[in-house]
């Protein structure tokens, strides 16, 4: 007899490789658009269903229980309240149902599963991202031997832009980093995981992507922050036990001792709340202001031909910025940022340097601009709840720093481009989420 959950493991297992390659095999079943990852997820959620009603019987009602108290769906139902409500303004409307179709229902039901089929073994789902993240950058480093770059030198393979690559390929190298130090004592399996990690930062190297550098050594820096504040704090006594400690006072000891005069439970969990609200707060209206103030950032003509990708960036969000004052309710719907943007050159002074612009190159306005004001309050929601997870039950634990890492490298570097609205990025957007 079939094994019905070691099959379920190995389509996961399945899905999660294939995920970049979405777009190998396309077609429409009842005039809905599907894709090969869609598929499997669907004979995923189909074997689930099967095992939960025939063979764990009755336990589709517990499931249904713990969904239900699950901290990700009240977010996850405004967002998709966002994007529907959105539809009142989209000009596209089926672009709008296509993503929540496939940008967000679907990645949170096979989240779901993923994380009820492996409650006991999460690590395994790390490894298979990171296997997948491998995959790509062995392939990328194909086209680069291959001279197969873009015009202007950098490494995207089959992307569309070397950002996509290098967004896809930075939750992997991080994961192997961890996973790295986490071996560090068994000699082989750490050689081994160093070694597709390199291979990964070669690729990301390659993608000349100063967002995704800027974005992972800013993460890595609050990780760093975030555990040392963290930490119990040691009576004053502890903190010199030994003539060594005394004679030599190390950086960490003397924040030991900062922390514990200025800072107690109570006021480090308010100091840590407040950071992820002012984070959250900055990463919105820091590109409207740069937007509104591109001329004074960038003045000089022969400076904005120089500097023309970011100024480029900068007249993204002033459009972005003008459009959401027009539509700050109900947002345009997602998918109908590009047509929106260059219907507003009519309204724009000067011409534009970029008219290929999917998006407003910041997750923050895409959710506000995408879903509404429902669905940026939803998504924001999801992120201060996964803040207050890990510091409530995972501060001290390994993988809890990992998450933080990864979530924190998805907020910076969607500071400054997308890094959700995509199929394999909102697929390992959820699987991190309901890892956490």
């Amino acid at each position: 007899m079939i094994n019905i959950k070691k099959l379920l493991k190995f389509l996961i297992f399945a899905a999660i490789l294939q995920i970049p390659f979405y777009f190998l095999f396309k077609f429409k079943f009842l005039r809905i658009p599907l894709n090969n990852v869609e598929i499997t997820i669907f004979l995923i959620l189909i074997l689930y269903l099967y095992f939960l009603i025939f063979i764990q019987k009755s336990q589709i009602i517990l499931k249904t229980q713990e969904l239900f108290q699950r901290e990700e769906l009240l977010p996850f139902i405004l967002i998709l309240a966002g994007l529907l409500l959105s539809l009142i303004n989209a000009q596209n409307k089926l672009a709008v149902l296509g993503i929540l179709k496939s940008w967000f229902l679907i990645p949170f039901v096979f989240a779901f599963i993923v994380s009820d089929i492996f409650k006991q073994g999460k690590q395994n789902i790390l490894l298979y991202i990171f296997s997948s993240t491998f995959i790509v950058s062995f392939i990328a480093l194909l086209y680069w031997l291959f001279k197969n770059l873009t015009y202007d030198g950098r490494l995207a393979a089959f992307y569309n832009s070397p950002n996509y690559l290098a967004m896809y390929l930075a939750p992997g190298f991080l994961i192997g980093i961890f996973l790295a130090y986490k071996n560090r004592k068994k000699i082989k399996i750490a050689l081994l995981v160093s070694i597709i990690s390199l291979t990964l930062l070669w690729a990301l190297i390659l993608t000349k992507s100063a967002g995704l550098f800027a974005a992972m050594f800013i993460a890595v820096f609050f990780t760093f922050v975030f555990y040392l504040l963290t930490q119990p704090i040691k009576k004053s006594g502890d903190l010199n036990q030994t003539n060594r400690e005394k004679k030599e006072i190390s950086p960490l000891v003397a924040f030991q001792k900062i922390k514990f005069v200025f800072l107690n439970e109570a006021n480090r969990k308010k100091l840590f709340y407040i950071l992820i609200t002012l984070l959250l707060l900055l990463g919105l209206v820091t590109p409207i202001i740069l937007g509104n103030n591109k001329d004074r950032i960038i003045s000089a003509p022969n400076l904005k031909y120089k500097y023309s990708s970011i100024y480029s960036r900068l007249i993204i969000w002033e459009v972005s910025s003008s459009l959401i004052r027009k539509n700050w309710l109900f947002g345009l719907g997602a998918g109908n940022f590009q047509k929106a943007y260059l219907d507003f050159q009519k309204d724009y002074q000067q011409q534009f340097l970029d008219w290929s612009v999917p998006h407003p190159h910041n997750i923050l306005l895409y959710f506000w601009l995408g879903s509404g004001l429902l669905g940026l309050f939803g998504f924001s929601l999801l992120i201060i709840l996964k803040f207050k997870k890990i510091y409530k039950e995972r501060k001290n634990d390994f993988y809890g720093i990992l998450f933080l890492v990864l979530i924190l490298y998805i907020l910076f570097h969607g500071f400054v481009d997308t890094t959700y609205w995509k199929n394999d990025l909102a697929l390992i957007f959820w699987l991190i989420i309901f890892l956490i």
